[in-house]
């Protein structure tokens, strides 16, 4: 059977990946850029993207309470008593209704004032948003490549993006009939050990035990790079090549997923996988090695560039436990979805992933202390840009 549907990534960045690094969700979405017809932004990663664009547009109020935002309160408390003072002052500056010359002049000063240290503020925020990966996520959404969708659960909303609900999460019922050729994109911090019960296995593919569908399962697909690392012009040209070049295991990876999503066998998708997606993984190997634009990145350090990709399939009852504890979502959002996948007959169809590791050797659920020889500071670090001092502004 010819599968003729577009194969989407859903990256979705639930309130409780903000305790890592940014850099691993704009990672996750640029993943499913390369290797996928398109990819689904689902959370609070595209408030960064969004930012992007904010951070030249909108009145000076707006972008002040931005920045304010931001700024750190304990290096910064001046800085923001000082925009906390200007909003008070414009609030009473424009209730006057009749304005001297000396009072336009004075407004006219304080904006200046403020429109200067805003742009010292926006030229590092930006450096920093692309340090962390979101540099140009928005051309991708403005080409349609990614779309950002909201999901009203988390709680917040944005009039004009198409909302999608935790549900179709689970029954791949994302933008319609379509949805069955979904597949869920994770960074292995994610999956750690605090998100799941004793009773979540995640196990080989080739183990046997990977047949009980009460286990999930997950196996080695290739070594990629760091596509962080990339300019916007360099992850065109990869994607665009692997879309070329890939075309045979795309089609197949394609019909994996949609498998997966919708055989009425909960093994099916199993033996498929070892007797067509296994083959094919050296080519993927060889893809990610030999492409003329990564070749320059070869120089760099393996751990600066190099991560390992990994797909397999989770079960509801882990991934539930997953949004209970790491979205997170209430206890009785978790058993009132358990009980409707079991009255529609779905609770054991395994839903397909792709995890992205810095470990060779994955074991899940992850025991996050690996980590700690990898990453030189702590995982829940803060910015730099947040570390700054920013300069007063005088009366």
């Amino acid at each position: 059977m010819l599968n003729t549907f577009p194969m989407r990534i859903i990256a979705h960045s639930v309130l409780h990946t903000l305790k890592y690094p940014k850099q691993f969700m704009s990672f996750l979405i640029k993943v499913g850029y390369v290797i996928a017809d398109q990819t689904i932004s689902v959370g609070y990663a595209n408030l960064f993207i969004d930012m992007i664009k904010g951070l030249k547009e909108g009145p000076l109020e707006y972008r002040l309470k931005m920045m304010r935002t931001d700024l750190n309160k304990e290096v910064n408390p001046d800085t923001i008593q000082n925009i906390t003072d200007y909003f008070t002052q414009k609030a009473v500056y424009d209730k006057i209704k009749y304005k001297t010359p000396d009072q336009i002049k004075w407004n006219i000063k304080i904006d200046h004032g403020f429109q200067g240290i805003y742009k010292l503020w926006v030229v590092q925020k930006a450096e920093e948003m692309e340090a962390e990966g979101f540099g140009y996520l928005q051309n991708f959404a403005e080409e349609k490549t990614i779309e950002l969708q909201a999901m009203p659960e988390e709680g917040y909303q944005f009039d004009n993006r198409k909302k999608i609900t935790l549900e179709s999460i689970f029954n791949s019922s994302i933008n319609g009939p379509d949805g069955h050729n979904n597949i869920l994109i994770f960074h292995d911090l994610h999956l750690n050990s605090d998100n799941f019960d004793n009773e979540d296995k995640f196990v080989s593919v080739l183990d046997p035990s990977a047949k009980d569908t009460s286990n999930s399962w997950f196996h080695y697909a290739a070594t990629i790079p760091s596509f962080n690392q990339l300019t916007h012009t360099e992850i065109k040209i990869v994607r665009n090549a692997y879309l070329t070049k890939m075309a045979a295991f795309k089609e197949q990876f394609s019909q994996w997923v949609l498998i997966s999503n919708s055989s009425s066998s909960n093994t099916e998708s199993i033996q498929f996988f070892k007797d067509n997606i296994i083959p094919s993984l050296p080519a993927v190997e060889s893809f990610f090695n030999n492409e003329e634009v990564l070749k320059y990145y070869q120089q760099y350090p393996k751990e600066d560039m190099e991560y390992h990709m990994y797909i397999g399939e989770i079960t509801k009852r882990a991934l539930l436990n997953y949004y209970l504890n790491f979205m997170p979502i209430t206890e009785e959002v978790k058993k009132s979805l358990e009980e409707k996948f079991k009255l529609q007959g779905i609770y054991n169809n395994r839903i397909p992933v792709i995890i992205v590791s810095r470990l060779k050797d994955l074991s899940l659920p992850l025991d996050v202390k690996i980590y700690e020889n990898i990453f030189a500071e702590p995982l829940e670090n803060q910015s730099e840009l947040q570390k700054r001092k920013f300069i007063n502004i005088e009366d």
